[in-house]
């Protein structure tokens, strides 16, 4: 008890040290719109928040943990899902896809008012209930698929397939942070078993996947390692729909600036990706 409780009183002072580096990238960032736009400033900050939020608040439980993953994830991907936004605006995008971008960053309020601004008030209220309603809502998709007489958007079908917890098809051109935040908002008991990978193979509502719709009612008691380990297994799948693989930020891209092709092996790991493998395993180095 005494030595455990000496190692915590030890990882204070380092833990402190990782919010005074945030706050000092945060503060920095605000007082310049050339350092704020900066891709190693934003990096920088987002690693030490990541470490921060992890060793504060993620330190008092797993769903602790899983809440300070979950708020990192929507700071970190808003930019992402505003830049969606304003290009999808630009393009004259439909309401469903302003409903779906905002799903896929768990901004569910903008989700919700999207839906009711479009009218889709059934909709609205699963968007207030996501995650929480796989059933029900593969079921719908089911009842779609054998009616020959109902025909729906592909970017509507899309919204009810991601809220059936199915994420096959959601996590590839996107960020691998938000791919993981799919996975831990969205996506149902089939992913951190075997058949998830069958599920990433397979079409966008796969008639043929009886044994995942089995599992679509399952509850999965999540936890931010199997949560993980759900996205990493999605991106290790050489099926048709792999997850985007956590690359760092300069070796996203698949060629190099002279052009040539960069091999998924010479790319590297994103360090964020690397702290969170580091979080899952903790207990292996914290004595239990």
């Amino acid at each position: 008890g005494d030595r455990k409780s000496g190692r915590r009183s030890r990882a204070l002072p380092a833990i402190q040290l990782c919010q005074d580096y945030a706050a000092v990238g945060a503060k920095g960032a605000a007082g310049s719109s050339g350092l704020k736009n900066s891709n190693v400033v934003r990096m920088g900050r987002s690693v030490w928040d990541l470490i921060s939020q992890l060793w504060t608040r993620g330190g008092a439980g797993e769903s602790e943990a899983l809440a300070a993953m979950g708020a990192w994830l929507q700071q970190t991907i808003q930019d992402e899902i505003q830049e969606e936004i304003e290009e999808s605006k630009r393009g004259g995008a439909s309401f469903e896809r302003k409903i779906y971008s905002n799903l896929t960053g768990h901004m569910l309020h903008r989700a919700m008012k999207c839906a009711r601004d479009a009218q889709y008030w059934r909709l609205s209220v699963l968007v207030t209930r996501a995650g929480l309603c796989h059933e029900d809502v593969a079921a719908q998709l089911q009842s779609w698929d054998d009616s020959t007489k109902i025909s729906i958007s592909g970017d509507l079908r899309k919204i009810f397939h991601l809220l059936s917890g199915d994420v096959s098809v959601h996590c590839q051109d996107v960020s691998w942070m938000r791919a993981l935040g799919i996975h831990l908002w969205y996506a149902n008991a089939a992913w951190p078993s075997d058949q998830g990978a069958a599920a990433a193979s397979g079409s966008l509502v796969p008639r043929e996947e009886k044994a995942i719709r089995a599992v679509v009612g399952k509850q999965w008691e999540k936890t931010l390692k199997s949560v993980v380990q759900s996205y990493e297994n999605h991106s290790n799948d050489n099926g048709r729909h792999p997850a985007v693989a956590p690359y760092p930020p300069h070796a996203a891209a698949a060629v190099d600036g002279k052009g040539r092709t960069v091999r998924v092996g010479q790319r590297g790991q994103d360090l964020r990706f690397s702290i969170l493998k580091l979080y899952c395993e903790r207990e292996a180095f914290e004595g239990g």
